[in-house]
């Protein structure tokens, strides 16, 4: 009798177990997916539409913000989630369409989407289609790529350069006011200096680029151009040695346009050692040349304004900053920069080349709320703290960046390296 009373026990707590069981992963599984995602998504509160670069009217998704609403990982690499979720491969292929609406302030944006595998997962689209108004500038690229209106007047013709190879440079900015690609100028300059150091300090030594300057040449003069870095260079020694030290200038003669669109020189180069540093700056006679001084690496242009209404860095021919549904701040520095669109910047009023190139880092991290030291750092934190998205936070939150913003950093830091060393 115990023992069958012992057995209806057993049986009875088995029982109980797997019942407790089952209610659990029932009710992990209706936590897990209402938590996880929305029940209904508004397309319309992740899309921006505005004008790109071009001043056509486009459209951009901001995927990151959506997939951090639905709890997918965000800042860490996502290049296999489109395989493990086919939700998220829905997304990502998902395209827009643009067309005019009733009136001249909004368009029609359609959404293609495949809704059948985002109802699978849970994921109901509001709907596909709505009027939405133009708003500011957008990226002229992304993922996906903004749709335009059609417009009879555009053209996919590749526009035409505004230089022709071999053509002599009067000037280190084009007729808009921007600057060029000197990163071969740049490199020829730091390969002539270290040449010549090697040569009299040895294998040990620091560099200071004392001054640049550019020289235009008058019909009476030798060369067309002249690109001119003056350097000081002190040998690295004992502390009970007396270091050697050099002043030279290096020169590049007939800066050009190269078949590549970039500048090269056709007149070859020079180094010149001097007997002090006031020699060594010395420009080409005032009598043949036509000289300016670059401000931190570039040719100073005034008028233009250095940041946007949110205090970010304009770069020439892109869109202005703007805030995204995620809360982060929209900028060229956000999506991938290319060299071109670096070297565009020139000095301003205020503010050198170098000095842009830092600030173009700095709102990176600044996007992230990183703090700035107020001794070592103060011109950003005072620039920054200027504004109303910037709140500082003492919690390192860089680790957020994405990679595209890594590699931005990366090529900005390489660029200010090659005009201030």
């Amino acid at each position: 009798m115990e023992n069958r009373l012992q057995e209806k026990k057993t049986h009875l707590i088995r029982i109980f177990g797997i019942g407790l069981v089952i209610v659990v992963a029932a009710v992990s599984i209706t936590l897990f997916f209402t938590l996880r995602r929305p029940s209904v998504l508004n397309l319309s509160q992740y899309v921006s539409v505005g004008k790109n670069s071009l001043g056509e009217t486009a459209a951009s998704v901001d995927l990151d913000a959506i997939l951090s609403d639905l709890h997918y990982p965000v800042y860490e690499d996502r290049a296999d989630l489109p395989d493990r979720f086919p939700e998220v491969r829905a997304l990502m292929e998902m395209k827009l369409h643009l067309s005019s609406a009733d009136d001249t302030e909004s368009v029609l944006v359609t959404a293609e989407v495949d809704t059948e595998t985002l109802l699978k997962s849970g994921i109901q689209i509001q709907e596909t289609s709505w009027n939405q108004q133009i708003k500011g500038q957008i990226a002229s690229s992304g993922s996906p790529v903004p749709s335009r209106i059609p417009s009879a007047a555009s053209s996919d013709s590749t526009p035409v350069p505004d230089f022709t190879a071999g053509v002599y440079l009067t000037s280190l900015s084009d007729e808009n006011g921007d600057g060029y690609n000197l990163r071969a100028i740049c490199e020829r300059v730091q390969k002539e200096r270290d040449d010549l150091c090697q040569r009299i300090l040895g294998d040990s030594f620091s560099t200071e680029k004392l001054q640049v300057t550019f020289s235009v040449g008058t019909g009476d003069s030798s060369s067309h151009n002249i690109y001119q870095a003056s350097y000081h260079a002190v040998q690295k020694t004992e502390e009970a040695q007396t270091p050697a030290e050099v002043w030279f200038r290096v020169q590049l003669f007939d800066l050009c346009f190269s078949e590549d669109g970039n500048i090269s020189f056709s007149g070859g180069c020079n180094t010149v050692i001097c007997s002090s540093e006031s020699e060594c700056k010395r420009a080409p006679s005032s009598k043949l040349y036509s000289t300016v001084t670059l401000s931190g690496g570039g040719v100073k242009v005034s008028g233009k304004p250095a940041f946007d209404q949110n205090g970010f860095v304009i770069f020439p021919g892109q869109p202005t900053s703007y805030r995204m549904a995620s809360g982060l701040y929209w900028s060229p520095t956000y999506d991938a920069l290319t060299e071109d669109m670096i070297w565009k910047l020139t000095a301003l009023d205020g503010f050198s080349l170098a000095k842009l190139l830092r600030y173009a880092r700095k709102e990176i991290y600044a996007r992230y709320h990183s703090s700035f030291d107020e001794q070592t750092e103060r011109e950003f934190h005072e620039h920054y703290s200027s504004y109303e998205w910037y709140r500082e936070s003492s919690v390192d939150r860089s680790i957020d960046m994405t990679e595209t913003e890594r590699t931005n950093i990366r090529l900005l830091r390489d660029i200010q390296s090659l005009i201030e060393k």
